[in-house]
């Protein structure tokens, strides 16, 4: 339905925002559930459908980040590997899109959307950094490239990454 065009704009509003992140908090409640991790499956293709419409999550923006992204975020320390993966696979396609339009994040005009942005990075993502370099493949892969886009578009997160003693472990 997030692809259709006719569903997209009337589906796409603050209460699936807010159900999507209430379903992904308590997604793991019964691990090992096989109708669970099918429908967990389905939390991820749904956040990737959205992720791939751009128009889409620019409007949602502001609900987005302070909404899904930090629950997304959370489940990097899942016990399942499929689960830390597909978090981080899903919070990267979205924070990357939201970092590279300027409307959205600009490290010199300090807005609330680059202050939700910053703090979503430095009090969410990087306390797992340790863990997502030196988890098992593609983990690592896609740590390197989400960390890429952060210090290409503040610098200033490379002193942040020197005071939380993550330059060893990514060398």
């Amino acid at each position: 339905m997030i692809s259709a065009s006719s569903f997209k704009s009337k589906i796409c509003k603050l209460n699936l925002i807010q159900v999507l992140a209430y379903l992904f908090e308590n997604c793991e409640e019964m691990p090992g559930n096989k109708t669970m991790d099918e429908f967990r499956s389905c939390l991820f293709n749904v956040l990737e459908a959205m992720a791939k419409n751009t128009k889409l999550i620019m409007s949602m923006s502001k609900e987005i980040m302070e909404l899904l992204l930090p629950v997304i975020v959370k489940k990097v320390e899942s016990k399942s590997a499929d689960v830390r993966f597909q978090s981080l696979k899903a919070f990267t396609d979205f924070i990357t899109q939201f970092l590279c339009d300027d409307k959205i994040y600009n490290s010199e005009d300090n807005n609330e959307s680059t202050q939700t942005i910053n703090e979503l990075i430095l009090k969410k993502l990087f306390p797992h950094y340790g863990l997502i370099l030196s988890d098992t493949d593609p983990m690592p892969l896609f740590g390197l490239k989400l960390l890429s886009v952060v210090v290409e578009r503040n610098s200033a997160f490379v002193v942040i990454l020197n005071k939380l003693k993550l330059i060893e472990i990514l060398f």
